[in-house]
């Protein structure tokens, strides 16, 4: 976490080549050189926001105040732009809204079955890595599948197209995954109106239809696309240039052969996958049956797509290298996208099926309720997850001594228990940035 905030040196290199132009030209890779942009926001948060929270509580609880509300924030962000998705309605007042909410809120894990389907990470760090881009990534994408869903002409106001525009840049250059989603949806929106073309001019030669599925395309479209998925491209060659993963490479093949494993144990380690998945091939099968109206057709046609687009960005994963921690390549953290999508298709097939069923409506609410029920229950907290580091810290603060022996085995701030004290350092800057300490001072644990 420090490494980032304080920054680390190498960390330093990223904030002062924002697109990686010295790593190129250079030929010398650092750390994690196109991801600048949340480097930049986790780092200025962190600074600042905590010092903000001081003015109404301590040092310590300012910290832990920061990192829930940025956590907050982007959960309920992406859980009302999935609930306006799924109801088109905008008013946070309105019923339709609040039952769409109520319907996925629960999937969004941050204890029980966090670590298979988990959004909003309990680390800060992955939360800002991983939760943050994507958010992101869905408010860009809105408009463009509204109007396509909608079968309207997209409307985009100078605002609107403003914050666009600034996304097109940022948005590459803001995570491991975002790239290669953007490159994949580019791909399956032009074999969307490459079908479309198809069915209206079935006779056309090959290159005549890809002329005209370009000139179907709309020009807002092309002219957001075309110029997110060429820095996406090269984000993704600037990738290549990370200096953290140069030595962590096993064969493709092999990382290939440990895709089954990581779904595998996605979905049998705890129930939530499972029941997820169950519950969506369901309201598949009763939309089928009983709701095959023009809602529930759209259904249909957005699971394909999903299902698409989780194939590809699957078979995609393994290219992105190997990581010790990750070894079956699949987690939840590389698998959020796809969690995602998931969590929306079963919001709106449940949605749907309770709005317009007549059958049996009775018995399908309480089905979703008992499902509601489940992932509430396994979403418990125990309360005291911090208490370890937050008793660090006062140990920290509280010391007169320069070098701190800590009572607590525990990490803090750390990926790992520190037992050196020379490590603790960056930590100590940190710490002294958020007035938890006045002067220097070096802790460690007992080996």
């Amino acid at each position: 976490m420090a490494s980032a905030i304080v920054p680390a040196n190498d960390i330093k290199k990223v904030l002062n080549d924002p697109f990686g132009f010295n790593a190129l030209i250079k030929n010398k890779p650092h750390g994690n050189p196109n991801r600048f942009f949340i480097y930049f926001a986790f780092s200025n948060y962190f600074k600042s926001i905590p010092l903000f929270f001081q003015k109404i509580t301590n040092p310590i609880d300012s910290v832990y105040l920061s990192a829930a509300t940025i956590k907050l924030l982007i959960q309920i962000l992406i859980i009302y732009i999935f609930s306006r998705l799924i109801t088109n309605v905008k008013s946070i007042f309105n019923m339709n809204l609040l039952m769409a909410m109520v319907i996925i809120t629960p999937l969004f894990q941050t204890y029980g079955y966090h670590h298979y389907m988990g959004i909003i990470d309990e680390s800060i760090t992955y939360t800002f890595f991983y939760a943050l881009p994507l958010l992101f990534l869905i408010l860009f994408y809105y408009p463009f599948y509204m109007a396509i869903r909608n079968n309207e002409r997209l409307k985009l106001n100078f605002i609107l197209k403003i914050v666009l525009a600034l996304l097109i840049i940022i948005l590459p250059f803001s995570g491991p995954l975002i790239p290669p989603i953007i490159l994949i949806v580019s791909l399956l929106l032009f074999i969307y109106y490459y079908i479309k073309t198809h069915k209206m001019n079935n006779n056309f030669p090959l290159f005549k239809k890809l002329f005209t599925t370009i000139s179907l395309i709309p020009k807002h479209v092309l002219i957001f696309f075309i110029p997110i998925s060429l820095f996406s491209i090269y984000s993704m060659f600037l990738g290549s240039y990370n200096q953290f993963y140069q030595e962590d490479i096993i064969p493709i093949s092999v990382r290939y052969s440990r895709l089954p494993i990581g779904i595998y144990y996605l979905f049998t380690q705890k129930l939530g996958y499972l029941i997820v998945f169950t519950l969506i091939i369901t309201n598949i099968l009763i939309i089928k049956k009983y709701i095959y109206t023009e809602d529930g057709r759209k259904v249909l046609a957005n699971l394909k797509w999903v299902v698409a687009f989780s194939l590809i960005y699957i078979l995609l994963l393994p290219l992105g290298g190997y990581r010790f921690y990750r070894e079956n390549i699949i987690r939840y953290d590389t698998f959020m996208p796809i969690t995602l999508c998931l969590i929306y298709i079963y919001g709106i097939s449940s949605y749907i099926i309770i709005k317009q069923i007549k059958k049996r409506k009775t018995v399908y609410i309480s089905l979703i309720f008992v499902v509601i029920l489940i992932f509430t229950n396994a979403d418990r907290s125990e309360l005291n997850e911090s208490s370890c580091e937050r008793s660090a810290f006062t140990q920290i603060e509280k010391s007169n001594k320069e070098i701190v022996l800590l009572k607590q085995n525990c990490k803090v701030l750390s990926w790992e228990t520190i037992t050196d004290y020379d490590k603790s350092e960056l930590n100590t800057k940190l710490l002294l940035n958020w007035n938890i300490i006045d002067n220097k001072k070096l802790y460690y644990s007992k080996p």
